[in-house]
C-alpha cells in the first residue's frame, strides 16, 4: 500500500486465524497535516498508483476486492490534530 509523504513509520502488528485469514496493521505518526491535508494526500498517492478507492467515508478510505479489504484510518483522536497518528489496517484470505 502506498504511503503519502510526510508519514513516519511507528509499528506493525500481524495475525494469523484458524481459518486462514491473515491481517496486518501499519501505524503511522503525522507531525504536520491537517486531516483534510492527510485525506487528500491519501487519495493523490493512491491514485498515482492507479489504486481504486472503493468507499469513502470522510474518516476512513476503503480499497478491496474479493481477496483483500484494506481501511486506511486518518485518524480518530481529540485534540488539536486528531489525525496525528493515522493507520492502515489490511486483511486477505
Amino acid at each position: 500500500m502506498p504511503v503519502p509523504a510526510g508519514l513516519t513509520f511507528v509499528r506493525v502488528d500481524r495475525e494469523h486465524m484458524g481459518d486462514g485469514t491473515r491481517s496486518v496493521s501499519l501505524d503511522f505518526r503525522n507531525p504536520s497535516m491537517t486531516c483534510a491535508q492527510l485525506d487528500a494526500a491519501w487519495k493523490t498517492r493512491l491514485a498515482k498508483e492507479n489504486i481504486t478507492i472503493t468507499e469513502d467515508t470522510g474518516a476512513q478510505i476503503f480499497v478491496k476486492n474479493s481477496h483483500y479489504v484494506v481501511i486506511i484510518l486518518l485518524g480518530y483522536y481529540s485534540g488539536a490534530n486528531p489525525c496525528a497518528r493515522p493507520s492502515v489496517g489490511a486483511e486477505t484470505k
